[in-house]
């Protein structure tokens, strides 16, 4: 009789650990999509943040135009000075950094959530 609670108990964690496995392989599947799908926004955002760099120089290039041939090119106004103003400021220097910091800690918490994953996959097994 004792052996068969055994052989049963044995069976149930047999399930048990197939589930775990199942649910673990899953989590990485999905962990792996959402790393794809990181790498491909960081492509994307750099691709922005070269355009915005060549709109950036081109501005400046007008700016020198303007400023060579002086205020009656482009018309001068507070509407214009303002316009061109805006051009000249800083666009979001820190936020690169800081998106890359984000990126970081969110590819760190799903190699965390893995690791925890595979912890409790082995105390399943060893109990």
């Amino acid at each position: 009789m004792f052996l068969f609670h055994v052989a049963q108990r044995e069976k149930l964690l047999e399930k048990q650990l197939h589930s775990i496995i199942e649910q673990l392989t899953s989590k990485q599947v999905q962990a792996e999509g959402l790393i794809t799908e990181i790498q491909t926004k960081e492509k994307e955002l750099e691709r922005l943040n070269s355009l915005r760099r060549k709109l950036d120089s081109s501005n400046t290039d007008l700016n020198t135009t303007r400023n060579r041939f002086g205020k009656s090119f482009a018309g001068s106004g507070p509407l214009v000075e303002y316009a061109i103003e805006a051009h000249r400021r800083p666009h979001h220097t820190g936020s690169r950094t800081e998106s890359q910091q984000n990126l970081m800690l969110l590819r760190s918490a799903f190699i965390l959530y893995i690791l925890a994953l595979h912890v409790i996959v082995f105390i399943k097994i060893s109990s």
